[in-house]
């Protein structure tokens, strides 16, 4: 139940988004009797259903299926203020009477604040600093000020969303392993987010990835990235084996679950909503930034600042709010599902079937 949930939130919208078409609010429709709404966990879709007809979606895909029968849509299905929206021509093709269509809107809401249902507290860790210039292109700024320009953004739209948020440094300053995982101790983090960009020899590489923490490299490159950011941060390939054998003996399983389901929930955002994009997957490997985190923590690459094309677009407004974007967007969602997780029933009264205490 819970997989499904997880795909079915990671699309949150955010505000200022434009809307070709009315939108309908499937829950609140759902509790006036109208339709039913299952989701189907596994297969990562919702089914809704209307008199005994039946459609299909995917919050990742911009078409539904109803009776076998493509339903073209112009924005993707959307998770906002309680409620999952997806454009009236699914609703109409299912048959909904015209009361049904009523409660369709031509605009979507603006995004509420007040998330931070499990998730709370966030540090958000631009990698590299000071000494550290992390990759170095020539006539692009070094890694260690774009991973601080990507982490002032994204702490500013969590905020906005009502999240806590604090950066393990806000200048030019030399940060070690420790001090980044001593910080997210001392914030009582709920969760870190590393911030890095790529590099590599050969300037045709390019395209987004997220790492969560894991005892074994998903591939060789996957431990070359690894070995180099441990570098960065003084931690010798040897030493890395002691970090990874004290977080497989103390760390949680729950954190490990937690690591991996933001980091695919993150992967699967970028890849759904970000034009331009090149996915190159999410990836287990033995950071030591993520090993030494006393939370749940990811690290993601955003791109390849070695190839010419992918760091213009880097460098493009446009482009790094999209990614910023993709990132909250799965936060929220894993905020939800972690709630789903300890809370169970409480969560249908967040969707607004009965208030809770």
């Amino acid at each position: 139940m819970i997989r499904c949930l997880s795909v079915a939130l990671a699309l949150l919208a955010l505000a200022g988004l434009a809307c070709a078409a009315d939108w309908c609010p499937l829950f609140a429709i759902e509790r006036t009797g109208a339709i039913s709404v299952r989701w189907e966990f596994d297969a990562a879709k919702a089914v809704v259903t209307v008199n005994g007809k039946v459609g299909v979606f995917s919050p990742f895909v911009k078409r539904a299926l109803v009776e076998d029968e493509v339903v073209p849509l112009s924005g993707y299905p959307r998770f906002l203020n309680g409620d999952l929206w997806i454009e009236r021509p699914f609703l109409e093709r299912l048959g909904a009477d015209d009361g049904t269509l009523a409660l369709c809107v031509s605009d979507l809401p603006e995004v509420e604040a007040g998330w931070g249902l499990a998730i709370r507290r966030i540090v958000v860790d631009p990698g590299h600093g000071g000494r550290d210039s992390g990759v170095r292109v020539e006539g692009i700024a070094p890694e260690k000020q774009l991973t601080l320009e990507f982490a002032r953004l994204l702490k500013d739209r969590l905020e906005r969303l009502g999240f806590w948020v604090a950066l393990t440094r806000d200048e030019d300053r030399y940060l070690s392993l420790s001090d980044r995982a001593e910080i997210a101790d001392r914030c009582r983090a709920d969760l870190l987010l590393s911030l890095h960009f790529n590099g590599w020899e050969d300037p045709g590489v390019r395209g987004f990835e997220v790492f969560y923490p894991s005892k074994i490299p998903s591939s060789p490159q996957v431990s070359r990235v690894a070995e180099r950011e441990n570098l960065a941060l003084g931690i010798e390939s040897g030493r890395i084996e002691d970090f990874v054998k004290i977080y497989w003996r103390f760390k949680k399983e729950r954190d490990f679950q937690t690591s991996k389901l933001l980091a695919q929930l993150i992967g699967r955002s970028a890849g759904s909503s970000v034009d331009g994009l090149v996915e190159r997957g999410v990836w287990g490997a033995p950071f030591a930034v993520l090993v030494k985190a006393p939370v749940p923590a990811v690290l993601i690459e955003f791109g390849y600042l070695t190839n010419p094309e992918e760091a213009r677009l880097l460098l493009s407004r446009g482009y790094r709010e999209a990614l910023i974007d993709a990132v909250v967007e799965a936060v929220c969602a894993c905020d939800i599902v972690l709630w789903l997780r300890r809370g169970g029933a409480r969560w249908r009264g967040r969707m607004g079937a009965e208030p809770t205490n």
